[in-house]
């Protein structure tokens, strides 16, 4: 079962790297605290590798923070 990206962008540190699986999220995410962090995207069910790409389904907002993304594309 996957988990929304938001919820961890929510409870992420400064410098913490969020990986998210190889699916389609359909969420609005929304970063609004001073952190710099970076989303990978495209990992297997496993985490092991991520030979993929995820794909967000909304948008991303950024209010305050920086964000990376990898191998994620924003629809």
């Amino acid at each position: 079962m996957k988990t929304l990206i938001q919820g961890a962008c929510n409870e992420a540190s400064d410098g913490e790297c969020i990986a998210a699986q190889a699916a389609t999220y359909a969420e609005e995410l929304i970063l609004s605290k001073p952190v710099s962090i970076t989303i990978k995207g495209g990992y297997n069910c496993e985490y092991s590798s991520n030979p993929l790409m995820t794909t967000i389904s909304g948008s991303l907002t950024i209010t305050d923070g920086t964000v990376a993304i990898e191998k994620i594309t924003i629809r």
